[in-house]
């Protein structure tokens, strides 16, 4: 068969481009939210496109259009009894059963700011209850040891300028029965008027400290680990989130940050140097400034069998096994800049390792179906401007065997000299698309929230994160992608694209396309957005 005829059912990526009518970067977004999947025929370097896979997307979007104008949906807080008995009659049809509308009434007495509909032709076409509570309350929630069809209205909290709450999202749903797309319509008007609510707070000066919310659903999961929830561990059946404000680099919740620093009522870090000082280590680590000064630094090679040795100690009986010294200096042989090192008194007391690589390797590798200690140097890409990179930090460690204190210390020092390593990348016009990371211990678990990572589903007992460099808006991706700018090398625009848009509803559009583009836009959102969810 003609190589030519063997491909006929295929589109290349520009002929796919332009049957759905969207741009690269829209394209890719299809791909990275699972919409569209590439193949690699035999022979072939570039990926290839299902044809009626993509015709089907495209009359999908084209319908989307459709819906939108003919559906227009609006979000609002729901004040009436009636607003309330039809959310509680969409309860009943998608989850069986419903929180009393009478109850609900007294809520919205206690605080009128807790209950959401979104409306399609003035009638309720989805829900959300978002509960300011006390953490010990939200606590037994997550539990099961008590029930939100039981809370009384002095159990809410207020909404006031200057008062911190913790936030617990009840219930987030649709109505079942229509089109698919309209369920998606409807989902993402739903969160992005609940993103909108938690910006607004923060110009009203209300401090959010945690957002927590639980789901059985795969819908529900989906949907909650697309905005950015980090999953807790759970003693019941459904699954518990939480987002941690403080340390979140979420779109939304950097925004909110910024509106509650504009009220003038409280500020969170937002600098890179703020975010420092409040490293929980920064204190200890002056406990041992009398016994000399750890120092960050690249490492040597005659530095590696102490990071050997280092990872020998902590990581005893790995499953994946540990790198020998002879793989690791061959890693530095095609890439000198991969380990980093804290010293103390001249003695090597932690390290960690940046290593770029192709995204499907470092996959395998969190996925457990392939070792770095098999790594090969010619599967070890070289820090230089051009491609963007993909980056796995494969360990951070510290002497194990030593004091609390120095231990965190140390630490300090390591994520530091990380951050920095990071940003002077940037300074190089080295392009990073995504930073990979995971870790079991709490310590490692903590740093990577801390610089913005976010959690990532996981078939093995680690923790696995990303920090995708063009959706964060983390203080060091700030910083980052100033100096990448600032080096004058040509970057990709969509790596130096913040992901905190003018736009209310945070689209990312080219505003050149006009208003086409702009439609685009919000069908690659709403097939993001799942047809229903309960916490």
């Amino acid at each position: 068969m003609p190589l030519k005829k063997s491909y006929a059912d295929y589109y290349t990526a520009a002929q796919a481009m332009k049957a759905l009518g969207v741009t690269e970067g829209m394209f890719y977004n299809f791909i990275r939210n699972g919409d569209l999947e590439g193949t690699k025929p035999p022979g072939r370097k570039q990926s290839l496109y299902n044809k009626l896979k993509v015709d089907n997307l495209a009359q999908e979007l084209q319908a989307f259009v459709a819906t939108r104008q003919s559906k227009p949906t609006a979000f609002d807080k729901a004040t009436t009894r009636q607003e309330i008995l039809e959310s509680a009659k969409l309860s009943d049809a998608i989850f069986g059963g419903h929180i009393d509308v009478d109850r609900q009434m007294t809520w919205i007495a206690k605080n009128p700011d807790v209950c959401y509909v979104v409306k399609s032709e003035g009638k309720v076409a989805g829900y959300a209850i978002i509960l300011p509570l006390q953490p010990q309350k939200i606590d037994k929630l997550l539990r099961e040891e008590e029930h939100t069809v039981d809370l009384e209205p002095d159990e809410i909290g207020d909404f006031e300028s200057g008062k911190t709450v913790h936030l617990y999202m009840g219930a987030i749903g649709v109505i079942p029965g229509v089109t698919m797309l309209e369920k998606r319509t409807y989902g993402s008007k739903l969160v992005s008027g609940l993103m909108d609510v938690i910006v607004d707070l923060g110009r009203r000066g209300v401090i959010i400290r945690t957002v927590f919310a639980r789901s059985t659903k795969p819908d529900g999961i989906r949907l909650l680990r697309h905005i950015g929830f980090t999953e807790l561990l759970s003693t019941t059946e459904k699954k518990n989130f939480m987002i941690d404000v403080e340390k979140s680099g979420i779109k939304a919740i950097m925004q909110y940050k910024q509106a509650l620093r504009e009220s003038g009522m409280y500020t969170f870090p937002q600098s890179l140097n703020e975010l420092l000082d409040e490293l929980p280590l920064i204190e200890i680590e002056r406990n041992t400034t009398e016994e000399g000064t750890s120092t960050f630094s690249r490492a040597n090679q005659e530095d590696i069998p102490a990071c050997v040795e280092l990872s020998q100690g902590t990581f005893q009986g790995l499953p994946q096994g540990i790198a020998s010294v002879e793989t690791r200096l061959g890693w530095m042989a095609k890439n000198p800049d991969l380990f980093y090192i804290v010293k103390h008194n001249s003695e090597v007391v932690g390290y960690t390792a940046t290593i770029p690589m192709e995204p499907e390797k470092i996959q395998k590798i969190l996925a457990n179906e392939e070792r770095m200690k098999d790594v090969r140097p010619d599967e070890i890409q070289e820090f230089k401007p051009g491609n963007p990179l993909h980056v796995y930090l494969m360990t951070m460690v510290t002497k194990p065997g030593i004091s609390k204190a120095k231990k965190r210390a140390y630490g300090s020092t390591l994520i530091r000299g990380l951050i920095g390593t990071i940003i002077d990348l940037g300074k190089r016009g080295v392009t990073i698309e995504t930073l990979y990371g995971r870790s079991e211990s709490v310590d490692g678990i903590r740093a990577l929230r801390h610089m913005g990572f976010t959690q990532i589903p996981t078939v093995t007992d680690m923790k696995n994160f990303v920090l995708k460099v063009d959706e964060s808006d983390s203080p060091l991706i700030q910083e980052y992608k100033r100096a990448l700018k600032e080096s004058g090398q040509a970057v990709p625009e969509k790596v130096l694209q913040s992901s905190t848009s003018p736009d209310r509803n945070d689209r990312r559009i080219d505003r050149n396309k006009g208003e086409q583009n702009r439609t685009v836009t919000n069908a690659i959102k709403h097939r993001q957005s799942t047809r229903q969810a309960k916490q």
